[in-house]
């Protein structure tokens, strides 16, 4: 999770991804060269699960930086200003479990949040996506707080 002035939504998105059903993950916080009270925030919680890293201003970085220090087999993304759905990490990681075949998991959203209609839901497709790729060109395939991939695929492929 890469952070940049969140410091009105990060406490509930480290929340969020505390309480999850799937517990044995580390969580990556990458400070993105905040400028607010989201360090102090951050730092509020105590959890032997949370890995700090430091970064400048640069949000692609630190994304990278954060993946590069993913240590586990999975690594699920998650926005600063999102809530985790508290079976996310169990559900995909069962799923990239039982589908060796598959790469990347990912689900709907359901956006919230001043100026959105209640009961809004993102939908793309659904099931196993046969060439993703011609779906990625026409559309949004994948929402970033709900991917999951497979960390070998990010190493071999940078």
């Amino acid at each position: 999770m890469s952070t940049y002035n969140v410091e009105k939504y990060v406490s509930e998105a480290i929340e969020s991804v505390l309480k999850q059903s799937f517990s044995d993950f580390e969580f990556i916080i990458v400070n993105d060269g905040f400028t607010d009270d989201t360090l102090s925030i951050i730092r509020s919680f105590k959890d032997e699960r949370i890995k700090l890293i430091e970064n400048k201003h640069d949000f692609i970085e630190s994304l990278n930086l954060g993946m590069k220090a993913a240590t586990g087999k999975y690594i699920a993304r998650m926005d600063a200003d999102d809530i985790m759905h508290i079976d996310r990490l169990r559900i995909e990681q069962a799923i990239l479990e039982e589908n060796p075949d598959i790469t990347v998991c990912t689900s709907w959203i359901s956006p919230f949040g001043e100026g959105i209609p209640k009961g809004t839901v993102n939908r793309t497709i659904s099931g196993i996506v046969k060439s993703p790729l011609l779906h990625l060109l026409r559309n949004n395939l994948f929402f970033n707080p709900t991917s999951m991939m497979r960390s070998n695929f990010v190493r071999k492929t940078n």
